[in-house]
């Protein structure tokens, strides 16, 4: 509410408990979660406490639904920011959609990563010539060969609830696109629809856990793990927090009848979050800084995503650059300069190798320079400060 929306529901946060977010039961029973703000407009809310069968994607599409049907968002042109939680852990979800996909992880890590990228080359979605399937880190059949029949039953069950909640998440952004229609506004409307920056490896121990709670019930916290995030960011290397293409790739729908030439296509330039800014001022017309009386006020970063609209090349002249967590990179053009810590720059070609599997970083060493010190520079520009790995992780001792 206090980031420039008129009206706000939730929470400025991540990985609460679906089932009940304000870490304590009606009755004083202590259950797993991180406890959070949560705003209501004005009002803040703190423990935001729940019941049974209250969960958190179902009801951030009850109140984007019930502001749709605001009779001033039928009169003007409106922006609606809905953001689910789904599908981060921890995995929460009903049971009616967990038995749906009861048993499809049964066969493991490997199987399901080589069977979704055997997939994604036949829809189109990837060229095996240019983005080969990376080898597995924690996905191998080893790992899951080691595992005893009980924990391959824990295992599988952990992605079912995963796409148990990717489900829900399906089914709830059907009722948002069929309030649209319903009110006459779906073929005008720009939807704009992407995913988390790579799925989570952590296995995350909180307090309150119940460990005799099953797992996607409200005294469970669990999450999928490395070897099924490995299989999640299929045929990436990497997953979240991290800058190779596991951790900031991923994909995002745009859809638009009105404003969308030749839809149901791939359009394969990279684009950016820094880009929704500019696409909406441009299809708002609204110019920078507008009517902000803040003195100083950043330049907008990236540009418009309209061409991509019209099937049209972006042309974009600077750089994108990436840093969270162990994550580092800068991406011009087609070059990648990536690392993770303090480990040393890898460098890609990804017109050729989409999925990073030849580092090129000893053959051309004044290219990895030369972009090293861009990141630098940008890194300087944002922060005000050189960035050191070994000084940075000094400090935090």
């Amino acid at each position: 509410f206090t980031r420039g929306f008129d009206t706000f529901s939730g929470f400025l946060g991540g990985a609460i408990s679906f089932w009940n977010p304000g870490g304590i039961t009606k009755t004083g029973k202590a259950i797993p979660g991180i406890v959070y703000d949560w705003a209501f407009n004005e009002k803040i809310i703190n423990p935001y406490i729940q019941e049974y069968p209250w969960h958190a994607t179902d009801a951030f599409t009850d109140w984007s639904i019930d502001w749709l049907d605001q009779p001033v968002n039928s009169q003007k042109p409106w922006s609606l920011y809905l953001a689910y939680n789904a599908p981060h852990w921890p995995l929460h979800a009903h049971q009616k959609d967990i038995d749906k996909f009861k048993g499809v992880y049964d066969s493991g890590y490997k199987t399901i990563r080589e069977s979704r990228y055997k997939r994604q080359v036949q829809m189109g979605l990837f060229d095996p010539n240019v983005c080969k399937l990376s080898p597995a880190e924690y996905a191998t059949e080893l790992a899951w060969n080691k595992l005893s029949a009980t924990e391959k039953a824990k295992e599988s069950l952990r992605m079912s609830i995963h796409a148990a909640m990717v489900h829900q998440v399906d089914r709830n952004v059907g009722r948002v696109i069929q309030k649209l229609k319903d009110k006459g506004q779906f073929e005008n409307t720009l939807i704009l629809f992407l995913a988390d920056n790579g799925a989570s490896p952590e296995r995350p121990k909180k307090p309150h856990t119940d460990p005799n709670a099953i797992m996607g019930t409200i005294g469970s916290f669990d999450s999928i793990g490395k070897g099924w995030a490995n299989v999640a960011n299929t045929p990436m290397q990497k997953w979240k927090a991290t800058s190779h293409e596991g951790g900031i790739n991923t994909p995002m729908i745009a859809h638009w009848p009105e404003g969308i030439k030749k839809p149901g296509r791939f359009y394969r330039e990279p684009c950016h979050l820094i880009d929704v800014l500019p696409t909406c001022m441009e299809l708002t017309k609204a110019t920078h800084p507008g009517e902000s009386t803040q003195e100083t006020i950043p330049k907008v970063e990236g540009i418009s995503l309209l061409p991509t609209f019209q099937d049209q090349s972006l042309n974009r002249k600077d750089p994108l650059y990436f840093q969270f967590g162990s994550g580092f990179a800068i991406h011009d053009n087609n070059w990648k300069l990536v690392r993770s810590g303090n480990q040393p720059w890898e460098l890609y070609n990804l017109s050729v190798d989409r999925s990073e599997t030849q580092n090129l970083a000893a053959q051309q060493p004044e290219r990895v320079s030369t972009m090293e010190n861009q990141w630098q520079a940008w890194y300087q520009r944002c922060t005000g400060s050189d960035y050191s790995f070994t000084s940075k992780k000094k400090k935090k001792k």
